[in-house]
C-alpha cells in the first residue's frame, strides 16, 4: 500500500511539473516513460498509478500558464480569454481557484454517480456510434454558426480542419504532433498579442470564491466531460462550449466548468477502456497498451484518481501564489520570449523539421482565429479528421 501511495504521489509531482511548464504535455512524459515499464518489469498497478496521478494533477495545474502567460493547451484553450481578462483585473489567482474547485466538484460527481455511468456510458455509445459522424458534424456546425461572423468562422474551421487532416498524415508520432498543433493554434497567437500590446501582470488580489458558482461550473464541466468522453475528437474545451448557456455568461462559472471538464474527461477516459473498449486520451491509451484491463482495475483507478485529486487540490491552491511570485521576479516580455523559445525547442525535439512547419502553419491559423474572434472553431483540428474517420473516408486518427 505504501508503495502505491508513493508511486501516485510521484505521478502527482510529475503532473505538477508538466502542468506548470508550457509545452510539456503529459502524454510526452507518459509515452516517454513507457519503455521503463517493460525494461524494469514494473507491476501494472504501480505503472497505472503513476499515469493516473500524473494525468489528474496535470489537469489542475495547466491553467496557471494559460491564465498568467496566455499559453494554454488544447484542453484549457477556451479559458484563455476570460482568464486573461480576470488576470488583467487583478483576479488571476481567483480565476485559478475557480478552475481547481470546478475540478474537485466534478471528480466528486464522477465518484458519486459511478454506478450510473457504468451502465449509461456503454448504452449511450452503442446508440451513437453507428451515426457518430453526423453527431460530430452537428457539433462542428454548431460551433461555426454560434459565431458572430459565420463566414470567417467557416474559413477558420476549414483551415484548422485541413491542418488536422494533414498533421495526422505527417510521418511523426501522432501523440507528439499535437504539440506543435496546439502550440500554434492557441499559445503562439496569445503570446504574440501580449508582446504586441506590451502586456504585464498587474498586482493580483487575494482570491474570493463563491462556492455555489464553483459547484455550478463544476457540474457543467462534469456534463461536458461526459460528452467529451462519449464523442471522440470533440475535446473537453469544445464540449464545454456547447453547455456554455448553463453558466449564464459568468466568467467565474465558465472557468470552473473548464476545470471540471478537464478532470472529468481524463477520468471518464479510463472508464471508457472497460465500458466501450476504446481509449479516449493518451493516458488511457498507455494503460490499455501495457496490459488487459478488467473491472477491478478500473475501480482501483477510480480510487487512485480520487486520492490524486485530493493531493492535487492542496498543492494547486498553495503553489499558485508561489508561481506568481516567481513570474514577478522577471520582466514579463522576457518570460514570453523564453516561452516561445521553449515551445520551438520542444517542437523540434519531438517532431523535427516537419513539426516546425506544422507549428508555423498552425500559428498562422491561430492568429487568424484570434483576430477574427473565432478561437473556438479551432477545435475542428480534431473534429474534422474524426468525422472523416467515422465516415470511412480513409483518414486514420
Amino acid at each position: 500500500m505504501l508503495e502505491i501511495l508513493f508511486v501516485v504521489s510521484l505521478g502527482v509531482f510529475t503532473g505538477v511539473l508538466t502542468g506548470l511548464t508550457p509545452g510539456i504535455h503529459p502524454n510526452t512524459v507518459i509515452f516517454g516513460t513507457m519503455p521503463f515499464y517493460f525494461i524494469f518489469d514494473f507491476t501494472f498497478i504501480n505503472y497505472v498509478s503513476f499515469v493516473v496521478g500524473l494525468s489528474v494533477a496535470h489537469t489542475f495545474h495547466d491553467f496557471l500558464p494559460a491564465l498568467f502567460l496566455g499559453v494554454p493547451e488544447g484542453e484549457s484553450a477556451l479559458a484563455v480569454s476570460p482568464g486573461l481578462q480576470m488576470t488583467k483585473e487583478g483576479k488571476g489567482l481567483e480565476a485559478f481557484h475557480y478552475t481547481v474547485l470546478g475540478g474537485m466538484w466534478s471528480v466528486l460527481l464522477v465518484v458519486i454517480l459511478l454506478p450510473v455511468l457504468y451502465f449509461g456510458v456503454e448504452t449511450a455509445y452503442s446508440f451513437l456510434e453507428p451515426n457518430m459522424e453526423y453527431f460530430l458534424l452537428f457539433f462542428l456546425l454548431a460551433l461555426i454558426f454560434d459565431s458572430d461572423n459565420w463566414f470567417s468562422s467557416f474559413l477558420v474551421a476549414c483551415l484548422a480542419g485541413g491542418l488536422g487532416v494533414l498533421s495526422f498524415s505527417v510521418a511523426v508520432n501522432r501523440q507528439y504532433i499535437l504539440v506543435p498543433v496546439f502550440a500554434g493554434l492557441f499559445a503562439f497567437p496569445t503570446v504574440f498579442m501580449s508582446l504586441r500590446e506590451n502586456a504585464s501582470i498587474p498586482v493580483q488580489d487575494s482570491p474570493v470564491v463563491n462556492r455555489f458558482e464553483s459547484f455550478k461550473g463544476g457540474f457543467t464541466g462534469f456534463l461536458a466531460g461526459l460528452v467529451a468522453g462519449v464523442f471522440p475528437g470533440l475535446g473537453a474545451a469544445a464540449a464545454t462550449s456547447f453547455l456554455a448557456p448553463l453558466v449564464s455568461g459568468s466568467k467565474r462559472i465558465f472557468l470552473s466548468s473548464m476545470g471540471g471538464v478537464n478532470t472529468t474527461d481524463i477520468i471518464v477516459s479510463f472508464l471508457a477502456i472497460l465500458l466501450i473498449g476504446r481509449a479516449r486520451s493518451g493516458a488511457s491509451v498507455a494503460v490499455q497498451s501495457v496490459s488487459q484491463v478488467n473491472p477491478i482495475d478500473i475501480y482501483f483507478l477510480m480510487g487512485v484518481a480520487l486520492f490524486a485529486t485530493g493531493i492535487s487540490i492542496v498543492v494547486a491552491l498553495n503553489i499558485s501564489k508561489y508561481y506568481l511570485r516567481f513570474l514577478e521576479r522577471f520582466k514579463y516580455s522576457n518570460i514570453l520570449y523564453f516561452v516561445l523559445v521553449v515551445l520551438i525547442v520542444i517542437t523540434f525535439y519531438l517532431t523535427g523539421f516537419l513539426g516546425l512547419l506544422v507549428l508555423l502553419v498552425s500559428s498562422s491559423i491561430g492568429l487568424a482565429a484570434v483576430l477574427s474572434s473565432n478561437r473556438r472553431v479551432c477545435m475542428s483540428v480534431l473534429l474534422v479528421p474524426t468525422i472523416l474517420f467515422f465516415a470511412d473516408i480513409g483518414i486514420l486518427i
